[in-house]
């Protein structure tokens, strides 16, 4: 089992510029592991994220990556001493990237500004060392 995060807090005068930080980030996981086989899964938190200013919208506006956690899985079969089978999967729920643009004039239901779904990432082989 692991579990670490981050949190920053930051701060600074009116021209301190902490666009594209990360203020809260978390990963966790469990492995199992009997005799040849591996399963992983592993858990990633990334917490709303502030990009540029958008004056369009407001003097207060920004743009910012809505917070989000996916999951990822992970199989490793071991066939002979040195041969494997692997199989893994990256955001197996399709979890997407949200990008919302407001300040404190927008409605609500104007904040979505793009959704984006790459679909899971699927990728097996067999992995060996001689």
């Amino acid at each position: 089992m692991f579990v670490n995060g981050t949190k920053l807090d930051l701060k600074g005068d009116r021209v301190a510029d902490f666009n594209g930080f990360l203020p809260e980030s978390a990963n966790w996981g469990l492995t199992f592991a009997p005799k040849r086989l591996t399963l992983m899964a592993k858990w990633n938190y990334r917490g709303k994220q502030r990009l540029g200013a958008v004056p369009a919208l407001g003097s207060d506006a920004f743009q910012y990556t809505k917070g989000r956690i996916f999951l990822d899985l992970n199989l490793d079969y071991q066939i002979r001493k040195n041969l494997f089978f692997f199989a893994n999967v990256k955001n197996i729920f399709n979890v997407p990237a949200t990008t919302l643009n407001y300040g404190s004039d927008t409605p609500h239901r104007a904040k979505e500004f793009q959704v984006r779904a790459y679909g899971a990432l699927y990728d097996f082989g067999v992995r060996g060392t001689f």
